[in-house]
């Protein structure tokens, strides 16, 4: 007997669920199901039992006896960057800084860092997804989470500075191309990325201006990122 399985809005739907619910755990549960969806793809493409990636009993058992597993399950770019902006935004959940110790201050950066480190994870993944690229709401949300989860350090400084020369070193998706659509507002089009800026648009200038106090730093960052700009479209 077949079973009905999950399809990528399912687990779509779940996982826009545990963002939703502003818990103390969404960040964990959210990138569990991110991560049974993307074995359910490699599954579905015939990666998993011959090569490492685990999958559920019956899936197994599915592809054992040669049966088509149903579906198609595949992650796009948002559903990584809603497993990202899911974490950036857990910085105040289940906290209460008026009654706040040493300790509980201790404890909270440390949950901070785990929760950065799955928007990390989130990040280091889709670089590496076969079927899905970072785009611009990407970086921005992952400088945003370095501001709300890491310490105001110079190490947390460095770190925004590597995530926007990452940002304009990579090629956007093809849903984030800076060619101009049909019925896109003036506005939609201040934002979009400039040619050759990779995966930097307004927003993600907007988040690095947040993250670097500094404007000196701003400033030098902002022209090694126009000059790699002009550079990529021949202007100098």
């Amino acid at each position: 007997t077949s079973r009905v399985r999950p399809c990528t809005e399912s687990y779509r739907i779940a996982l826009s669920a545990w963002v939703w619910s502003h818990h103390v755990d969404a960040p964990k549960e959210a990138e569990g199901i991110l991560y049974r969806m993307i074995r359910a793809c490699d599954a579905n493409n015939g990666v998993g039992i011959d090569d490492g990636v685990v999958v559920d009993d019956a899936t197994a058992t599915a592809k054992a006896a040669g049966r088509a597993i149903s579906g198609p399950v595949r992650p796009e770019t948002r559903d990584f960057n809603t497993l990202i902006n899911c974490c950036s935004f857990a910085r105040k959940v289940g906290t209460d800084a008026s009654e706040e110790d040493d300790d509980s201050l201790l404890q909270r950066q440390v949950a901070h860092r785990e929760i950065f480190d799955i928007a990390e994870g989130a990040l280091n993944a889709l670089l590496a997804s076969e079927y899905a690229q970072p785009d611009p709401a990407t970086f921005s949300g992952m400088i945003r989470a370095c501001v709300n989860l890491l310490p105001n350090t110079d190490d947390r400084d460095d770190r925004v500075i590597e995530l926007f020369r990452l940002a304009y070193c990579t090629v956007p998706s093809s849903g984030a191309s800076s060619s101009p659509r049909m019925g896109s507002s003036t506005t939609s089009e201040r934002i979009r990325a400039p040619p050759g800026a990779g995966c930097v648009d307004a927003n993600v200038l907007r988040q690095l201006r947040h993250a670097l106090p500094s404007t000196e730093d701003y400033i030098r960052v902002r022209e090694e990122f126009e000059k790699h700009r002009r550079r990529h479209v021949g202007e100098e």
